[in-house]
């Protein structure tokens, strides 16, 4: 006696109408499957840079305000002055990380 059925198992073809759906709800376009994780990378490493960017242009114009109401006052002076610095010495390294990234992933052949 024999206890092993053998049965035929097809692959499903179907994609259950994802496609479709996708096509009518304007999807397609948005897919990231079809990137190369190279590319991928640098535009995670872009978005980031240009998120840090924005955000030491924030702070050097948020000391440049704290400099102009000190009213003379010379220790509020000196904090702003130190947070300008501070600012623009970091928005330098981002935008000098910025332009290496840009370099590597551009002129290298590493990504767009």
């Amino acid at each position: 006696m024999s206890l092993l059925v053998v049965t035929n198992v097809f692959a499903a073809t179907s994609t259950y109408g994802l496609k479709e759906t996708a096509e009518k709800a304007e999807l397609t376009g948005l897919s990231i499957s079809g990137k190369d994780p190279i590319i991928i990378a640098s535009d995670i490493i872009s978005a980031a840079l240009s998120f840090l960017g924005i955000v030491f242009f924030l702070l050097i114009f948020y000391a440049g305000i704290r400099w102009m109401t000190a009213m003379g006052d010379s220790g509020k002076v000196d904090k702003a002055k130190d947070m300008l610095e501070g600012a623009g010495i970091g928005l330098l390294i981002v935008i000098a990380s910025y332009a290496l990234a840009r370099f590597i992933f551009t002129n290298l052949g590493l990504g767009s």
